[in-house]
């Protein structure tokens, strides 16, 4: 069975890569919303 792996990237505020599909900043909470939705998409795919 496939497992879905998804890829994070924490301090996004503080330094910039392209190393990852998604980066966030918990400091100050970018991209936690659009990584919240892409796993929630994820859930329903699998459903």
């Amino acid at each position: 069975e496939d497992v879905p792996i998804v890829v994070v990237e924490n301090k996004a505020d503080l330094k910039k890569t392209d190393s990852s599909e998604f980066k966030i900043s918990c400091e100050n909470k970018e991209g936690i919303d659009q990584l919240a939705t892409e796993i929630l998409r994820m859930i329903k795919t699998e459903s």
